[in-house]
């Protein structure tokens, strides 16, 4: 996998629109959707950006083809999974200290 099909995968996945990452990096739309195709060489400030912009790690980014396309998708459900989680203990904490004041009264 290049470097442009992660950053292409992963701005999808974060739900990221071409135009929303070109306004982020301040530049147009075609001259991102060149750097997705790649089309024009990426310098440092721009992938430092990108890499930003997507919360990946520049390493992971790095290296060619060493991560799946299954893998990143894995890696976003289990986040996905995590968050619901996460706000499902947060409602069931605010709902136990709710119960928790109404005794105390």
């Amino acid at each position: 996998m290049t470097i442009q099909d992660k950053i292409r995968i992963c701005r999808v996945l974060k739900g990221y629109s071409v135009e929303y990452m070109a306004i982020e990096l301040g530049i147009d739309k075609s001259s991102y959707s060149r750097i997705e195709r790649g089309s024009v060489r990426l310098d440092t400030m721009k992938l430092e950006r990108i890499v930003r912009l997507l919360g990946i790690e520049l390493e992971w980014l790095m290296c060619v083809g060493e991560i799946s396309l299954d893998k990143i998708i894995q890696n976003e459900n289990l986040i996905s999974i995590l968050s619901l989680e996460n706000k499902l203990l947060r409602e069931e904490i605010d709902n136990l200290k709710k119960k928790n004041l109404q005794n105390q009264k």
